[in-house]
């Protein structure tokens, strides 16, 4: 889904529900010193697709999938973003028990599997991603509701430091 249409929210609300689980995010493959500048706007395109490496995602995922496990030199920069999911897990509560107890009394030998949740933006960008995936997800969400979540969010965790979205951003760039 887009950016700011909720996939990082519903896959830690996932993380919840499923046991032995956990997020492999897009967003730590930025090519960090090599983001494209916009010839239009002159400012670094983060949501275009020559903004992700592609290549050490693809052999990072495939690790994965082989392994259950990022390689070791593998840091995430992800959890070091500001969230704003934990009152809806909050409020969650509830349910997510109630489906992660349904899960564990459905699957046999639960402790055997794993569950790896890829979140990304351009996930559906490359056909070798997409082949790499078993079971897909599209999260969507109206251009008001986009633009509102992006506009509100703080800024990202980079290799540099921080980015704040410029004024505009997500009209002229997302």
């Amino acid at each position: 889904g887009a950016s700011c249409s909720g996939k990082t929210t519903l896959a830690r609300l996932f993380t919840k529900i499923l046991p032995n689980s956990w997020i492999f995010h897009q967003d730590d493959f930025f090519k960090w010193s090599k983001i494209p500048i916009d010839p239009t706007t002159n400012l670094p395109n983060w949501d275009c697709s020559d903004a992700i490496d592609f290549t050490k995602f693809i052999k990072t995922l495939r690790h994965v999938d082989q392994t259950g496990s990022l390689p070791d030199s593998f840091k995430s920069k992800e959890r070091l973003n500001t969230r704003n999911d934990t009152q809806i897990e909050a409020q969650l509560k509830s349910l997510i028990k109630q489906l992660s107890n349904r899960i564990t009394s459905s699957i046999n030998n639960l402790t055997d599997w794993k569950f790896i949740l890829v979140d990304g933006f351009l996930l559906y960008w490359d056909m070798q991603v997409v082949k790499e995936l078993d079971i897909k997800l599209f999260v969507q969400a109206d251009f008001t509701t986009l633009k509102k979540r992006r506009e509100e969010r703080a800024g990202y965790v980079t290799v540099d430091g921080y980015w704040t979205d410029p004024p505009n951003y997500f009209d002229t760039m997302v």
